[in-house]
Formats: structure tokens, C-alpha cells, sequence
């Protein structure tokens, strides 16, 4: 029995713990969140200058014309939009959504990628603002981890009880995000003139490079893709409707398809949800239709004008597609697609593994300098000059010359990426600058005829430059192999008549290159009616597109290799390209697509065989006891 003063104290525990208790359980409540944790990120590359020269060169060229800075670091990820993000040093980081990348023309994403970028018009404290805005948006508006585990718990809860408890929850949660999303609401009203001044500045200059006409369809465009990134993911993801049928291997194809078949209807309702949009969750910046009055009104003419596929910007966009969709569907917990024989096969865990220790064996002999184009020749010239330097004094001289020989690398590299430009300039009568090269729109178009022959020769001065500096490389390479022993010795020999196949293989395997990324671009142009002749030169490129492949296929039969599957140069190309076969050519729009993936191939067998033979090389280095070269950081070199 308790005694009277003993109940006195239980009462006053009791009226002190209960509110107590309520209390804290309340507060964790509204703190929830800011506590909970966050859906784990979409999965994201960060972009390397080595591996994307020319888009950064381009990037610069975009910030010198907006007048900002350029961004510190670049990464892709698998969502659909564009941002940037304060880094310390007061640079920032800009990232692209590959669903855009997909998706959209050159044009239409350049400007997207602009409008982020001018923002930093308005100053640090502005791009400050702007990310706790973002952050405050994000606890306001997006589930946690905590609300999907409370949402599953909930549809297996059998009690009335349980469900009842939940249902408070969550009432309790609701209070919480009223909470932060009162607070973002009250940084939107007291951030609203910056805001409203930054995004009508950050609009102008990007109108000043689309133009006026287009400002409108870009916007448009970037939530429609955004629709459509979630109409195919939510597919994907649902078993029961998609049974039985076989998931994309690359997510963001099937985004820009579905993209593409969007009809008038879906597009006008997107129109009016832009619209209503500003009213609900941005009630302190310019509504849509005001951007696009003010904008309108400037009626600027587009300086940057190509209609080229979007994803043509990152030479290895097909790569990294592949990457974040298998990426997607693991953090999914969903069984990706098996990696057909039209996949790229780098991306299964060994190969990608190979491939990486590949592309570090060619950095490091290479001193950084490696370009996938042009081809090194592996055989050394009769050169008595270069012969009397002897191995080691060979190494030295390349150690003396590395930034003029990266220099010279990376200026012929951009001569083979001018190839597809110059030949829609010159094919379509139009200027150079429209297809994104700049410096040649005074040349006529026999002029233009007359460059590409050149360039297609490697008759340019930095191919002439880049053939004499091989030289000392072919050279330290037949030192190496004189060096071996044996069953080293023998290997590298085959692998040095290997290459050697390939680079007499080379001229079609860029003419596929070129012809590549020219019927990508003319497919666009005959789509969108931009030129009469579109449609006739998209089907001459086919047919020189055919005829290289055939004629690649043809001459890889006879060139064994052991570097990987299939045997010969055209067995790996056929088992990575199985519908690249001339009796496969009926089906155009298949044959192109699996065709094209040839000149990856391609690539592939040579950097591969490469790989090994300069690992023998350096092998021999070491045990003769020759210094390698010092590591030269390219981008050290402004390039």
C-alpha cells in the first residue's frame, strides 16, 4: 500500500514526465525534417577535361561570353535539369542532367546551361540565397527515408490501433513541413528583388545566344523532358506493367524517346502547369509568362544556332548513359538488363576494370598526352637522327619536348573533330559556325571541300607536327621490344603487327566517325525542316556510311588478335555489332544505330592492344633500368 506521501510523489512525476514526454515527442515531430535522412542521390559522373577536351573548351568559351566565371568541377547525373552549386574558393559546380542531354538539341541546351551559369551575375551571396532556398524546398516538399519506411509500415499494419497511430504521424510530419515550408516561403518574399533582378539579368544573356524565338521552347521543352524522365522510370520500375518485357539497357534513350512521341495536347497542358506553377511553390520570383513577355520583347536574333543532337557535346555520352542507368537500377533494387552484344561491353565490372587500368597505363607512359585520334604508328621510321639518340636519350628528349608534343596532340585531335562540322558546312552550303566551329565562315564552300580533304589526308601542320613526335615514341617502343626476351618478346611483336593493321585501318574507321555524328546531325536538320537539301544528304551520308563499314569489316577479317573476344578485328567488331553485317543492311535505322557503335569498337581493339604492348614496355624499362618520363599534368599547360 502507498502511503499518502508516496502518491503525492507519483502524481507530481506523473504531471511532470507526461507533458514532458509529449513535449519532446511534439518538437521531434516538427524537428523530424530536419533530421530525417535524405533519398540517396541520383547517381553522378564528374566530367574529366583529358576525356572531354572540347566541351570544356566550349564551356570556357560560354562564361567568357556570358562574362562569368567558368565552373570548378562538372558533373552528369540522371536527372532532368541544370544547376550550379557554390564551391569553396568561390568557384561553383555545374550539373547536367543527361536526360536533357538525351533529349534536346545543342541549341535548346546550351541555353539551359547558360541560365544557371549567368546567375552568378549577382554575386556570391545571391548563389548563397539560392541554395538555402533549394535546401529549405527540399525539407519542405520531398519525401525521406523516414516517411517511405513509415508509409511501408503502415500498409502492413493490421491493427486499427497501428493505423491510428500512424495517421497521427504523419498529422504530426504535416506540421513539421507547414513549418519549413513556411520558412522557405519567408526566404522567398525576403530574397524576392535579388531574385527577381538575377533571374531577368541571367534571362537576357541567355536570350542574347538562342535567341528570342527560342527562349520560350527551351523552358518548355526541359519540363517536358522532365515528364517524360518519369513516365519511363516509373515504367521501369513497375513489374506488373511491364511484364515480361525487356527494360532499356540506356535509360535515356528511352527518356528521349518518349520525349519525342509527346503529342501537341501533352505539351499545351505542360504550357498551362508552367503557368500555375509560380503561384504555388515561387511566389517571390518572375512568373513564366512574365519571363516570356520581357524576353520576347528584346527580340534578339540566336548567335549560337545549331540544331546538332545534344548529346553529340560529350564524346562519350553513350557511356556514361550506360553507366547511370545500370546505376538506377541497382540503387532500384531492380535486375538490370543483360549487356547484349551491341552494349558496351566496358561497362560489365571486369572490363570496366581492364579498361580503367588500360586508360592508366596509357596516361602514365604517354606522360598524359593520349588522344584516341590519330592512331600511333608503331613502327619506327628509318630516321638516323632519331636512331643516334639512343633508348634513354630518346625518353629524355620526349621529357624536353612534352608540352609542345600535348600541344600538338591536342590541336590534331580538334582537326578530327572538325570532320563532321566542316562536312555538314560544306555539303549544305551553310556556315561552319553554325554546326559549333569558329574562324571559317569567310571560306566558300569549295574552300571548305578543299579543308576537309586536307584535314581528312592529316595534311595540317599539327599532323605533321603530331607524325614527328610519334616518331620518338615508335622509336622508345622498338627499343622496349629489342629488349625482351622470349615469350615477351614474341608477344609484343604480335601485338606491335596488330596495331600496325589498325592504323592501315584507320582512315575508313574516322571516315565512320565523321559520317557518325554527320547523319546524327543531318536526322535533326531533314526533322525539323531547317534545309531543303537535308534529307538527299542524309541519305548520301548512309551510303558512305555503309561503304566505310563494309569496307572495315572487310579488311579486319584477316587481322587476328587475341586482345579480346572474336578472334580477328571484324569477329570483335561483329560480336560487339552483330547487325553490322552487309547482310543485315535492309533495316536502316537499326543498321545505323548498331553500325555505329563500330567505331567504339574499333577504338577499343587499339587501345587494348596498345595497353598491353606499352605495359611489356614498361616492363622492360624498369628492369634495364631507363627513367621513365615525369608525369606532365595537361591541364598545368592551359589546354
Amino acid at each position: 500500500m502507498l502511503s499518502l506521501d508516496d502518491r503525492a510523489i507519483f502524481d507530481s512525476l506523473y504531471s511532470l514526465l507526461v507533458p514532458g514526454l509529449g513535449g519532446l515527442t511534439l518538437i521531434g515531430l516538427l524537428l523530424w525534417p530536419l533530421l530525417a535522412p535524405r533519398k540517396p542521390l541520383p547517381g553522378r559522373l564528374t566530367l574529366s577535361p583529358a576525356q572531354e577536351p572540347e566541351f570544356f573548351r566550349a564551356l570556357a568559351g560560354l562564361c567568357t561570353a556570358l562574362g562569368v566565371q567558368a565552373p570548378g568541377e562538372v558533373i552528369v547525373d540522371g536527372e532532368a535539369s541544370v544547376g550550379i552549386k557554390p564551391m569553396p574558393g568561390g568557384r561553383i559546380r555545374l550539373r547536367i542532367g543527361l536526360s536533357l542531354l538525351a533529349s534536346l538539341n545543342a541549341r535548346e541546351m546550351v541555353g539551359l546551361i547558360a541560365q544557371q551559369l549567368a546567375l552568378q551575375a549577382g554575386g556570391p551571396g545571391l548563389l548563397r540565397v539560392i541554395e538555402v532556398q533549394r535546401w529549405l524546398q527540399q525539407r519542405a516538399y520531398d519525401a525521406d527515408l523516414w516517411d517511405e519506411a513509415l508509409a511501408r509500415r503502415q500498409e502492413r499494419t493490421d491493427s486499427g490501433a497501428g493505423r491510428t497511430l500512424g495517421r497521427m504521424l504523419l498529422l504530426s510530419l504535416g506540421v513539421g513541413r507547414l513549418l519549413m515550408a513556411g520558412l522557405y516561403r519567408l526566404s522567398l518574399l525576403l530574397g524576392a528583388r535579388a531574385l527577381r533582378v538575377a533571374s531577368h539579368e541571367a534571362d537576357r544573356r541567355t536570350a542574347m545566344l538562342v535567341g528570342s524565338r527560342l527562349f520560350p521552347l527551351m523552358l518548355r521543352n526541359q519540363r517536358a523532358v522532365e515528364q517524360a524522365a518519369d513516365e519511363v522510370r516509373a515504367l521501369a520500375a513497375s513489374r506488373s506493367a511491364n511484364p515480361g518485357q525487356q527494360m532499356p539497357e540506356d535509360l535515356f534513350e528511352a527518356i528521349a524517346a518518349q520525349f519525342r512521341s509527346m503529342d501537341t495536347a501533352n505539351l499545351a497542358a505542360i504550357d498551362a502547369e508552367l503557368d500555375g506553377e509560380h503561384h504555388e511553390l515561387s511566389p517571390g520570383r518572375p512568373s513564366w509568362s512574365e519571363r516570356i513577355a520581357r524576353v520576347q520583347q528584346l527580340q534578339l536574333p540566336p548567335v549560337y544556332a545549331s540544331s546538332l543532337p545534344a548529346r553529340l557535346l560529350l564524346e562519350q555520352c553513350e557511356l556514361y548513359g550506360l553507366k547511370l542507368s545500370r546505376d538506377w537500377y541497382e540503387r532500384e533494387g531492380l535486375a538490370a538488363p543483360a549487356i547484349t552484344a551491341s552494349a558496351q561491353t566496358g561497362l560489365t565490372p571486369a572490363m570496366r576494370a581492364a579498361r580503367e587500368m588500360q586508360r592508366e597505363t596509357l596516361e602514365r607512359y604517354f606522360n598524359g598526352q593520349f588522344r584516341p585520334w590519330p592512331l600511333l604508328q608503331p613502327m619506327p621510321p628509318a630516321d638516323a637522327n632519331i636512331s643516334g639518340l639512343g633508348w634513354q636519350g630518346t625518353i629524355d628528349t620526349l621529357r624536353r619536348r612534352s608540352p609542345e608534343m600535348t600541344q600538338d596532340w591536342v590541336a590534331a585531335a580538334e582537326w578530327e573533330r572538325r570532320r563532321a562540322p566542316l562536312l555538314l558546312a560544306a555539303g549544305l552550303a551553310m556556315k561552319p559556325s553554325h554546326f559549333g566551329v569558329s574562324g571559317y565562315d569567310h571560306l566558300s564552300q569549295a574552300d571548305l571541300w578543299r579543308l576537309l580533304e586536307q584535314v581528312r589526308r592529316r595534311d595540317t601542320d599539327a599532323h605533321h607536327r603530331l607524325t614527328e613526335d610519334l616518331k620518338l615514341h615508335a622509336f622508345r617502343i622498338d627499343c622496349a621490344i629489342r629488349a625482351l626476351m622470349d615469350q615477351e618478346h614474341l608477344q609484343a611483336e604480335f601485338l606491335r603487327t596488330l596495331l600496325q593493321r589498325l592504323h592501315e585501318m584507320e582512315s575508313d574507321a574516322a571516315m565512320l566517325a565523321e559520317l557518325q555524328r554527320s547523319v546524327l546531325a543531318l536526322q535533326a536538320i531533314a526533322a525539323n525542316g531547317e534545309h531543303p537539301d537535308a534529307q538527299k544528304d542524309l541519305n548520301e551520308a548512309l551510303r558512305l556510311f555503309r561503304g566505310h563499314a563494309t569496307r572495315l569489316l572487310n579488311s579486319g577479317h584477316s587481322a587476328a588478335q587475341t586482345v579480346l573476344e572474336g578472334g580477328t578485328v571484324s569477329g570483335y567488331l561483329l560480336l560487339r555489332c552483330p547487325l553490322a553485317g552487309p547482310e543485315r543492311m535492309t533495316d536502316a535505322a537499326r543498321y545505323l544505330q548498331d553500325a555505329g557503335g563500330m567505331v567504339d569498337a574499333f577504338q577499343e581493339i587499339y587501345q587494348a592492344a596498345l595497353g598491353e604492348l606499352v605495359a611489356l614496355c614498361e616492363r622492360a624499362e624498369r628492369a634495364c633500368g631507363i627513367q621513365p618520363i615525369r608525369r606532365i599534368d595537361p591541364m598545368s599547360l592551359g589546354l
